[in-house]
């Protein structure tokens, strides 16, 4: 059995996240947004990986956008 490279594991990773990402906005506007927010915090966490080993510095600012929205709303609903 061969040996995954780091590459292989960043690419699992984020296409993990991409399911993660779609499985959160589910939540969000089915379930319940608090979980959702969550789901979508963690997801875009483990999109960023991949964008930064592959210099996609644009997705990375936008990412980091996405996040601090999503950490501002994960703190007003523990209010």
């Amino acid at each position: 059995m061969r040996a995954r490279t780091a590459d292989q594991y960043i690419t699992s990773l984020r296409v993990l996240a991409s399911i993660g990402i779609i499985t959160s906005y589910i939540f969000t506007y089915y379930i319940d947004s608090f979980i959702g927010a969550c789901l979508a915090l963690g997801s875009n966490f483990c999109s960023l990986p991949f964008t930064i080993r592959n210099k996609y510095w644009d997705v990375v600012v936008v990412l980091s956008f996405v996040i601090v929205i999503t950490l501002t709303k994960i703190i007003t609903d523990l209010r």
